[in-house]
């Protein structure tokens, strides 16, 4: 179920290096699914 996550992550955070204003609006995106990497590493 984190695969998906992880991939966007890394997918999301090339795109990001390509633009300032890409970083700061995938930055918004990222950070739910960051949350829910970190929550779920925390947890198990």
């Amino acid at each position: 179920m984190l695969k998906p996550l992880k991939a966007f992550n890394s997918i999301a955070n090339g795109i990001a290096e390509v633009h300032p204003y890409a970083k700061v609006a995938l930055s918004i995106f990222t950070s739910a699914s960051k949350v829910c990497l970190f929550l779920h590493h925390e947890i198990f």
